[in-house]
């Protein structure tokens, strides 16, 4: 008897760490999903539109549950309804939920393309699919047993009173004959990308209360749902609470820096470049958080441009008049910045490949080294010429510069290629980089 009942207490203690390990792995920080391209249903004049939303707020795997295909999210709050935005006064009205067929069938059938939609007058109309026999097997008929009847009725729901009621499919079915038109992303981008997320039916704190000290991570980290913790909770912090989430990013931009520079610059330039971009990209995210905070920036973007330009031309490097500043991005170990040559006429391309070319040759004349990527053929009497320049796209010829004495770093760039619009450009990039060292 002793030895079944340690082996129940041990099956016990194993099953508990096993659930209490399995609802660990996903992430503490909520992510919204919104997806809104089912059918969509005009009224008459075209000043308002009925349509179907679905939304959920879920916790992304982590760890282990992120095996073998990336894991399934948790949810935390999930809701299939029907709303109508009026275009004149820009309002979102939630008109009748459809939970009921949603959560029950698991939503491994339901979608939004299976729902039609039409719109008359005061009163909306709406049916549902049947669904497939393989697909009824989903259905959880303990929640919901009369599931498969109530999916079979066709329903009408008043538009300014939320009244739902039942009507004879017999006598409506020709309502739903005419070709469904969904909701273009176009149409989405233009009346919906705006609407508050309490609008949406959406109120993180009642949904999924965290405290404080989270939601200050959310922005810290850069995680989550973010634009609803600016929304909803934000605008109760205190402008200390405000400063210290300013501190924190700080730290952790400090931290990303060590990170960076703890890689050899020749043996680990791929996972160097990575966690170099990883740093950057983090301050400026910062910036943009200090924006939302309305802090002022400290950098006077006029006077680092002058500066930069006076680096470059102790390097040798003299930009012409033909190359505008397109942008540039200044962090506390160096630099980075874009020009651009948007006159691309034949002459300005001559003297632009003129200019690159006596350029070239002169750094390489000092101390400059090719990138091994580099397309350039090899040099004559009259120093270096590219190969093709005008039609290899996104490819782009880089040199390097490393000076150990002085703690300093250099990379330059030219791409030539052509942006969404098909406009063609050239970009001459420059990258100065002053190398730190770390104890640590």
């Amino acid at each position: 008897m002793k030895i079944k009942s340690d082996r129940r207490l041990i099956k016990l203690l194993l099953g508990i760490f096993i659930v209490l390990f399995l609802t660990s792995c996903h992430s503490k920080y909520i992510n919204l999903g919104i997806r809104t391209d089912g059918t969509i249903a005009w009224n008459n004049d075209s000043t308002a539109f009925a349509f179907i939303a679905r939304t959920r707020l879920y916790r992304k795997p982590e760890g282990i549950t992120k095996f073998p295909d990336g894991g399934i999210p948790k949810n935390e709050y999930r809701d299939f309804s029907i709303f109508l935005f009026d275009v004149k006064h820009k309002k979102l009205k939630h008109l009748v939920n459809l939970n009921e067929f949603y959560i029950s069938s698991a939503y491994r059938w339901l979608s939004m393309s299976q729902i039609s939609l039409e719109l008359r007058d005061s009163l909306l109309f709406y049916k549902l699919k049947k669904p497939y026999k393989h697909n009824i097997k989903y259905i959880d008929e303990k929640t919901n047993p009369n599931f498969l009847e109530n999916i079979s009725k066709t329903y009408a729901v008043n538009i300014y009173t939320c009244e739902k009621s039942v009507i004879d499919t017999n006598k409506y079915q020709h309502l739903f004959k005419s070709k469904r038109e969904t909701l273009h992303p176009n149409i989405r981008k233009k009346y919906l990308s705006d609407i508050p997320y309490k609008d949406w039916g959406i109120n993180i704190k009642k949904l999924y209360p965290q405290s404080k000290n989270t939601y200050m991570e959310y922005i810290i980290e850069g995680k989550g749902a973010i634009d609803i913790i600016f929304e909803q909770i934000v605008p109760e912090f205190t402008v200390e609470d405000k400063k210290y989430i300013i501190d924190e990013m700080i730290k952790k931009q400090k931290t990303l820096l060590k990170d960076w520079n703890k890689l050899d610059r020749e043996k680990d330039p791929y996972r160097r470049s990575k966690r170099k971009d990883k740093y950057i990209n983090y301050i400026k995210y910062t910036e943009d958080i200090k924006k939302k905070f309305k802090t002022p920036s400290v950098i006077d973007k006029l006077a680092e441009q002058k500066k930069v330009l006076r680096n470059l031309q102790n390097h040798n490097i003299i930009i012409p008049n033909s190359l505008k500043f397109k942008d540039l991005f200044v962090y506390d170990q160096g630099y980075d910045v874009t020009f651009e040559l948007t006159d691309t006429d034949s002459v300005s391309i001559e003297k632009y490949k003129k200019w690159f070319q006596n350029m070239v040759a002169h750094l390489l004349n000092n101390k400059w080294e090719l990138d091994k990527q580099t397309k350039f053929e090899k040099p004559d009497t009259n120093g270096i010429v590219i190969t093709d320049l005008i039609n290899f796209m996104w490819e782009h010829t880089t040199l390097k510069y490393a000076d150990e004495k002085n703690k300093h770093y250099l990379e330059l760039g030219v791409n030539y290629s052509k942006n969404e619009d098909k406009h063609k450009f050239f970009k001459f990039s420059v990258s100065e980089e002053y190398i730190y060292k770390f104890n640590n």
